[in-house]
């Protein structure tokens, strides 16, 4: 069903989001910043209480490279400490079962769920046209493609190491 989008473009769009730590949550957090305010010691992402580790050397232990604030009331960047959470907690920032069931119909079978794989950049340009490798000439959707048309996941044997884990950002 094609609808109208915030834009007044037409079409079918995708524009609902699910949020695993609330706009107001982080706001606080980071006192609109991108670095943690020390005056926190945790923080709630969905609906679990996490601590915050204000120990640098954990973090570079996990070859993770966090920002710095040269501020006393600051820390470091939110970014880092969501890759430290990530490798602590795997499944933390993926969406759950129940927030999936929101977005799909109930007679829609779950064929597969990737949660890393190859892909490279490729943003609209809203002039016209896209910048970067269009989807449709990446190995990752190929397959994909085949797999939904098909209902067949064996078509999915990617050739390519996977690309969207924290640590290639």
């Amino acid at each position: 069903m094609n609808r109208t989008n915030r834009n007044g473009k037409e079409g079918i769009w995708n524009e609902k989001r699910i949020e695993l730590m609330s706009e107001v949550n982080v706001n606080r957090l980071t006192s609109n910043t991108i670095y943690i305010n020390r005056k926190f010691d945790s923080v709630v992402i969905n609906g679990s209480k996490f601590n915050i580790c204000y120990d640098l050397s954990e973090y570079y232990k996990l070859n993770i490279d966090p920002l710095i604030s040269k501020k006393k009331d600051e820390f470091i960047d939110i970014t880092s400490y969501l890759k430290y959470l990530h490798a602590h907690y795997p499944h933390l920032l993926f969406t759950s079962e129940e927030s999936k069931k929101e977005f799909l119909d109930e007679d829609i079978p779950k064929l597969m769920e990737l949660n890393e794989w190859y892909t490279e950049d490729c943003m609209y340009n809203w002039d016209g046209g896209y910048v970067g490798t269009l989807p449709s000439q990446i190995e990752t959707y190929k397959m994909l493609a085949k797999v939904i048309v098909t209902g067949d996941t064996s078509y999915y044997k990617p050739t390519i190491k996977p690309n969207t884990h924290w640590s290639n950002w």
